[in-house]
This record gives structure tokens, C-alpha cells and sequence, in this order.
């Protein structure tokens, strides 16, 4: 909120001092300023959901960089939201996406979580043995059309 200051001239704006819920006539006694301003993890979600494919590989270089760094909590929790964008923008079996969930299982591994990242790596094994299968069934259907021309 802004408010007129008493002591300035006509037209001299300041800002208010008091929160909008604060009693009149208390001031407000001021920010935490030990604690950084973050997003809501729905707020981050929605922005990463509506980036780029370039972009959200860019984040996702950065996650793994968390991983390596050892901010496993920050990173399983940015590598969930871009498995969701590339999921959403290429389907479950994309490279980027199976990408995404294998360091998922790095960090719960390595958070302790052994019984969630052997299901993570499992489901990223699951999803690779499928599309090697489909390649190969691809690769053969056209080979056999090649001989057949």
C-alpha cells in the first residue's frame, strides 16, 4: 500500500509502513529478512508447464546439477515437475521424460528411499524395453518390405 507522507510536498507518495491487516495506528513491524521469498511449488509447476522444450531441458540440466551438488530434496522435486512438461508435451516414453524420472530414482536412492527408486528405476527400465521392442518391430516390418520391392 502506498500512503501520502505528512511531511512531503502535494503530489509525494511513500510507501506504507503498516500491512494492509494491521491496526491503524501500529505500525508493522517489518519483514523476515533471514528467509528468501520462493514460489509456491503450484506457482513453479504452472511456469514450468508452460515453458519450452529448450527451456525445460535447460532446467533440467540444472536439476541434475542439483543432484550432483547434493540438493536432493530441491532437485526430486524440480525433476518431478519436468517429467510432468515433458510427459505433457511428448508422452511417458520420450527420452527426456524417462530422463527425468531415472534421476528422480537417484535422488531417492540416495535420500533412502530404496523400495521408491527401485519402482522409478524399474518403470524407466519397463518404458526402455518397450520402445527398444517397438524400434525393432518397426526395423523389421520395413526390412521385410525392402526384400519384398
Amino acid at each position: 500500500m502506498w500512503r501520502r507522507s505528512p511531511e512531503a510536498e502535494p503530489d509525494h507518495w511513500q510507501p506504507d509502513p503498516r500491512r494492509s491487516g494491521d491496526p491503524p495506528g501500529q505500525p508493522h513491524v517489518g519483514l523476515d529478512t533471514t528467509r528468501s521469498v520462493t514460489l509456491s511449488a503450484a506457482t513453479r509447476s504452472s511456469i514450468l508447464l508452460s515453458m519450452s522444450p529448450e527451456a525445460v531441458a535447460a532446467k533440467q540440466r540444472e536439476a541434475v546439477n542439483l543432484v550432483l551438488r547434493g540438493s536432493l530434496e530441491e532437485a526430486i522435486e524440480l525433476l518431478s515437475t519436468l517429467a510432468e512438461a515433458w510427459r505433457s508435451m511428448f508422452g511417458p516414453d520420450h527420452p527426456s521424460t524417462l530422463t527425468c524420472q531415472y534421476w528422480q530414482g537417484v535422488c531417492l536412492a540416495r535420500l533412502g528411499a530404496g523400495g521408491q527408486a527401485m519402482a522409478m528405476f524399474a518403470s524407466v527400465s519397463l518404458s526402455t524395453r518397450r520402445i527398444l521392442i517397438q524400434q525393432q518391430l518397426s526395423w523389421r516390418r520395413s526390412t521385410a518390405r525392402s526384400r519384398c520391392a
